[in-house]
């Protein structure tokens, strides 16, 4: 590939490229209960899979509590979670979903070309950032938006990819077009919206480090 990008501004996603996630970890799908004939449990207990999502995604976009999605979390999980004295083991439980950090591919955003604005993006929660930042501290020594030129979680915004306005946001003020920007995600969803933006995307194969796609990208040497 040309060694010159044909972009001026990357955005990264977090999760499936700088540290590894595995949702299938908190089977939340067989822990709901859809009826409550079935789960022999009352309507305050049993909280359907698309109930869930919704308190999830409100989550992601900061517009819940913490309280709230606890609250939400434990009725998905089912009666052995419930009860405050659980809201600890709740919220391990839920970051259990975080894995490794690619190491390789953080300490390499540092040698992508300087004059390329460098832009983390991530659809997340407070529960998930307060323990990835803790841990990327402790593996690296120093804070994550220390590799890059901003950081941006969708809880601090009120938006969450894929919505279209979310990226156009993010992007004001760098004085750089659109159609100049790449949105590298692991998410095929995530980059239809982004292209609806008027971004270009690239699709990155979910929890392998990005150092090739970014090599393919003509980012690095």
């Amino acid at each position: 590939m040309n060694s010159t990008p044909a972009f001026k501004g990357i955005l990264l996603d977090l999760g499936g490229l700088f540290i590894q996630v595995f949702p299938e970890r908190l089977k939340i799908q067989a822990a709901v209960y859809p009826n409550d004939a079935q789960a022999g449990l009352s309507k305050q207990v049993g909280l359907s899979k698309e109930e869930f999502e919704h308190i999830h995604q409100q989550f992601e976009c900061g517009l819940v509590s913490e309280e709230e999605f606890d609250s939400a979390f434990a009725r998905a999980l089912g009666k052995d979670w419930f009860g405050p004295h659980r809201s600890d083991d709740r919220r391990r439980f839920w970051n259990s979903v975080l894995g490794t950090w690619q190491k390789e591919a953080v300490y390499s955003v540092q040698t992508i070309q300087l004059c390329l604005p460098k832009v983390l993006l991530s659809n997340t929660n407070q529960w998930h950032q307060e323990a990835f930042e803790a841990s990327f501290l402790q593996e690296f020594a120093k804070p994550l938006d220390s590799f890059f030129d901003r950081v941006i979680y969708s809880h601090h915004c009120g938006m969450r990819k894929p919505n279209p306005c979310f990226y156009l946001d993010v992007i004001q003020g760098w004085g750089i077009e659109p159609s100049d920007w790449i949105m590298i995600d692991d998410s095929p969803t995530n980059l239809e919206g982004a292209a609806q933006a008027g971004l270009q995307t690239y699709l990155h194969p979910s929890n392998t480090s990005p150092v090739e796609t970014m090599r393919h990208l003509g980012l690095l040497s």
